[in-house]
């Protein structure tokens, strides 16, 4: 596959002045590299949301039962699965403590 780069003397309508030139690769080739790229790209973006959002459910699930086992009042449970939750301490969670 050549691969060739070439810039241009005046302004041909590309904003960096460049042509890139894919010598090996037919209209097909560039489209099925294009859709496994953008299917790389996807299943990274969701593989990370749903490995967060299954350790959420099972960080604040276990947090909670550990907390009624250690006999924590129901007030400071709230407060802190809220801390977990969203990162601190406010709202409403923590106007009821």
């Amino acid at each position: 596959m050549a691969i060739a780069v070439r810039g241009a003397n005046s302004y041909d309508g590309n904003a960096a002045g460049l042509t890139v030139e894919w010598g090996g690769l037919g209209s097909g080739a560039q489209m099925a590299a294009s859709a496994t790229n953008t299917s790389r790209e996807m299943g990274a973006v969701f593989g990370v949301a749903i490995l967060g959002a299954v350790v959420n459910a099972t960080l604040t699930g276990g947090l909670a039962v550990r907390l009624k086992q250690i006999g924590a009042p129901p007030s400071f449970q709230n407060l802190v699965l809220h801390a977990v939750q969203t990162g601190g301490a406010g709202g409403s969670a923590a106007t009821s403590a």
